[in-house]
């Protein structure tokens, strides 16, 4: 038997939570923040893993390497800040409140904070 932990207890609720909401999940997403900032923080985690390589391949010293350093530092700032937004953003469905901490255990699982 699995040993029942604070986060496997988190994931059952926002599985029960997840079930309970289907019939009014799309409705719900248009209408809650905690999906957009989830979406920008997913777009803007993409963006900075993207100049992260494209900086690693560029030649040090030359112009292009600079230039993908001041993108990827870029990159690094919007997606900070996006991680911040979705934070500091108050889901107003049970869809969002369950959208959320599932979002957080993605990222988590993929090894990034």
């Amino acid at each position: 038997m699995k040993q029942v932990t604070r986060r496997l207890s988190l994931q059952m609720a926002v599985g029960a939570a997840v079930t309970s909401t289907l019939g009014v999940s799309s409705q719900a997403e248009t209408e809650d923040p905690a999906f957009a900032a989830i979406a920008k923080h997913r777009q803007a985690s993409a963006d900075h893993l993207a100049s992260i390589y494209a900086y690693d391949r560029t030649e040090p010293g030359t112009d292009a390497y600079y230039d993908a350093q001041d993108h990827n530092e870029a990159c690094c700032h919007a997606a900070r800040d996006a991680a911040w937004d979705l934070a500091t953003t108050i889901p107003t469905t049970l869809a969002g409140i369950a959208a959320v901490p599932q979002y957080v255990n993605e990222v988590e699982d993929e090894g990034d904070e």
